[in-house]
């Protein structure tokens, strides 16, 4: 029988396809075809294909303490056996790419050999470098010899400023390619498996095992989506714990998807700019025999040639304990505490990101109580029912901003001026 949920009381702030780094998914096809960038793909893909796997004490489990920032599972990595930086574990993530951030600007690293990114900024090219010879350190053990892309922030259309840059990197398919790995979201800790031999018990009632497709260095998954009555499809998905928001969907990808007929518009970030999309409630979806119903998702009709329908991101994944293996193609499932909270709608109009200074937003909804009290993108929320916007209150930000509270006091600045105000909350549908 299937474990129907009918969703409780968990936030969703309407965060766009917030995929920040939605460079990671695509970054080996955005390089663009040159000579000299073909050849430094294959010397990166020849140099990561030898990396050394060396185990700290002949450990056989990496196990590395994380925490979610923005819905990203933020870990400790060391890069050439420097200090602890915040990298996103990442299964969209087709490559390790170092990020330039207030941390990262004091690593000394090769950059000799630019490679230049499409597809950025409307068509502008935008560089980055291939660096070689990098050792990736996460628990107890280091990738030796790693090729990695390191990527300044002017190239990364969707960071204004080094301010707006809350991670140092990410890493994915670097790791998943190579170890069995669990996230447990309950511990807060990912582990990371020398051999299939040491993984934990996984044939009890409890975890459920999912055929995958390891696809352009993604993992991907066929299951059933129900955006609304009548409106129902087999749909094949990425699973990105890299995107931080429930579900995106492309409506043209495939013509048993239509657009939902109740929605919101939000202008996004993308790798070409302001994209928009469609905000809606979502009936239900299947992640194995589990159902997650009435939740919001993210719809939008692109011109992109894909054989992919769309995302599942980590507000459902998280949901789960996962253990991804990509050597045999599968996945383990277990429902875990946050399998019974709700993702609830956002009531604000806001798109909030984190920020050296607080909430930075990137977008304000028309007929918003945002728009009405005089938000805009670029602003930075300081606090919010008199508590400051940090790290570790910007989860609370968001459940504040989906709450049934009708109004919320917030403070805010603006083009250098200090403002504060009653922000109304309502349902947006």
């Amino acid at each position: 029988m299937k474990k129907i949920k009918n969703i409780e009381s968990r936030n969703i702030l309407t965060t766009s396809k917030n995929k920040l780094i939605m460079l990671m998914i695509i970054i080996m096809s955005a390089i663009s075809m040159s000579g000299c960038n073909l050849v430094s793909m294959a010397k990166r893909s020849y140099s990561n294909a030898m990396m050394e796997k060396v185990w700290k004490d002949e450990s056989r489990i990496a196990r590395v303490p994380f925490k979610l920032l923005n819905d990203h599972i933020i870990m400790p990595v060391s890069i050439n056996g420097g200090h602890p930086l915040n990298f996103i574990l990442d299964s969209g993530a087709a490559t390790t790419v170092i990020f330039e951030s207030h941390r990262t600007k004091k690593i000394e690293l090769d950059r000799s050999f630019p490679i230049s990114l499409s597809g950025a900024g409307h068509g502008k090219s935008s560089i980055a470098f291939n660096v070689k010879d990098t050792d990736i350190t996460v628990g107890s053990l280091t990738l030796k010899g790693a090729s990695v892309v390191y990527l300044p922030v002017d190239s990364a259309q969707f960071f204004k400023s080094l301010d707006e840059v809350y991670f140092d990197g990410v890493i994915g398919y670097d790791f998943l390619q190579r170890f069995p790995l669990e996230i447990d979201y309950e511990r807060m800790i990912v582990s990371i498996y020398r051999d299939t031999s040491d993984l934990p018990d996984l044939t009890s009632d409890e975890w459920q095992k999912l055929e995958l497709n390891i696809e352009s260095r993604m993992p991907t998954l066929v299951t059933n989506l129900k955006i609304s009555s009548g409106n129902s499809a087999r749909v094949k998905l990425i699973l990105d714990t890299g995107y931080t928001d429930a579900l995106s969907i492309d409506v043209s990808s495939s013509e048993n998807l239509s657009a939902p007929q109740h929605f919101y518009n939000a202008s996004l970030k993308g790798m070409s700019g302001r994209e928009s999309a469609m905000i809606a409630n979502t009936q239900s979806i299947n992640f194995g025999v589990n159902s997650i119903a009435n939740f919001p998702g993210f719809y939008e009709e692109s011109s992109n040639i894909s054989n992919v329908n769309g995302v599942m991101g980590n507000k459902i994944l998280s949901q789960f304990n996962l253990v991804f293996d990509y050597d045999n193609e599968q996945l383990f499932i277990k429902p875990n505490q946050r399998f019974s909270i709700q993702i609830l709608m956002d009531k604000s109009g806001l798109q909030v990101y984190p920020h050296l200074l607080g909430g930075y937003i990137d977008d304000v909804a028309i007929d918003s109580g945002a728009e009405l009290l005089g938000l805009k993108r670029g602003d930075i929320i300081t606090t919010f029912n008199e508590t400051a916007v940090t790290d570790e209150t910007l989860t609370l930000l968001q459940k504040t901003l989906a709450s049934n509270l009708a109004t919320i006091e917030i403070c805010w600045v603006s083009k250098g001026k200090n403002n504060c105000g009653s922000l109304e909350l309502s349902t947006l549908l």
